[in-house]
């Protein structure tokens, strides 16, 4: 699960900027009206207002990108246009999504680029009308590279262009309902000439997104929201998942510490008759207390290391287990079962194992201590 959340984290971050900017939809309310039909009059609303205003443009391209080169946090950023259209072939009609952009800046902030399998970004300047379309699309349509679709924007004429390219991410829904397109290209299909629905930001440290967007959505009306901001629902997930681990690593840590006191109990048990002789000899309690934590933390570090080692073979051979098996083609970036090897995560286990095995060797080790070498003598007898 560890391996699956970091797969999806960094697809978040990579896919497409860490910061988007897009035009704000607004709800309709009686607000909006006010001082639209008389100045410092009262409007009196049979039915109110309602619904929402469907903004397709952002404010200010010019405003935002000399904003965004005077910001150090931002490397990189790219315009693009996000437009709703329809493919025909034959006898089918799809709706997709067709994103415009600028290739040359297009590459510097999200990584479409290696999941190309078919043509280059680098092919769009001099291509005229041309698309790189989504496998799973074309596959549906039964099209290859080099052929010809329909494209129609709403109230639009269909209008050919040329596939140049394929790209297949690994996440179908996005390779079965986008087409990407140069800016200009985009705009002639759908009549917005001149227009840009978003912008798209990379940023130096992609974990403070979210602050950033919440200072630079200060600047504009329009909508700045980060990747995390974006995806928070998966987030709620993640968050969910964290609470199922603690439970059950509380569980296995009960578990740990029962067996480790037990087998020390059974060694006190055992060992009265040696207790009673170290006493004799001047040990104190505190000499013998150290006695048993020592044998507990051997056993927690035995046991850690020995549970690293299962682990991790576990977990290599989990890696080997194939997913995906159908939909994805050869380009799919998940082809067997993910799995983290982060380093913090053994380094945990180890330590809470430690842990446990020191708390739970206290009780067995006070126990001991506390046996009074007379009594012991005469039980004996």
């Amino acid at each position: 699960i560890m391996g699956m959340r970091e797969f999806l984290t960094d697809q978040l971050i990579n896919a497409d900027g860490q910061i988007r900017i897009s035009p704000r939809d607004e709800l309709k309310t009686p607000e909006s009206f006010r001082g639209v039909f008389f100045a410092e009059a009262h409007v009196f609303w049979i039915k109110p207002p309602a619904g929402r205003y469907d903004a397709n443009r952002l404010s200010s391209r010019a405003l935002w990108e000399r904003r965004l080169d005077q910001a150090p946090e931002a490397l990189a950023y790219a315009p693009q246009l996000n437009r709703q259209v329809f493919v025909l072939h034959n006898d089918e009609t799809l709706s997709v999504r067709m994103v415009g952009i600028e290739p040359d800046v297009q590459r510097m902030v999200s990584n479409i680029e290696k999941h190309i399998e078919h043509g280059r970004l680098t092919d769009w300047p001099g291509a005229g009308a041309a698309v790189i379309a989504g496998g799973a699309l074309l596959d549906r349509l039964g099209l290859r590279p080099g052929d010809n679709l329909m494209i129609a924007a709403p109230r639009r004429e269909a209008q050919p262009v040329k596939i140049k390219g394929v790209f297949r991410t690994g996440n179908r829904t996005l390779d079965e309902s986008v087409v990407y397109a140069a800016l200009n290209t985009v705009q002639r299909i759908t009549a917005s000439s001149g227009e840009v629905s978003d912008i798209v930001v990379k940023v130096r440290d992609p974990m403070a997104a979210a602050d950033l967007a919440d200072q630079w959505s200060q600047f504009s009306r329009d909508k700045v929201q980060s990747w995390d901001q974006a995806n928070s629902q998966i987030f709620e997930i993640f968050r969910s998942q964290d609470i199922f681990f603690n439970s059950i690593t509380g569980i296995i840590l009960l578990i740990v510490a029962f067996g480790i006191y037990n087998i020390l109990n059974m060694v006190v048990t055992q060992k009265k008759r040696e207790i009673a002789i170290l006493k004799s000899f001047g040990f104190d309690e505190r000499d013998i207390m150290q006695l048993f934590v020592i044998q507990g933390v051997i056993l927690g570090i035995l046991g850690g290391l020995a549970g690293l080692a299962v682990g991790a073979g576990v977990c290599a051979w989990l890696q080997t287990i194939p997913i995906n098996r159908q939909g994805f083609g050869a380009m799919s970036t998940a082809k067997t079962l993910m799995v983290s090897w982060s380093a913090w995560i053994y380094v945990k286990a180890f330590l809470i194992t430690l842990a446990s095995a020191m708390v739970s060797s206290l009780l067995p080790a006070r126990q001991g201590a506390r046996l009074s070498p007379i009594e012991i003598i005469r039980g004996a007898t």
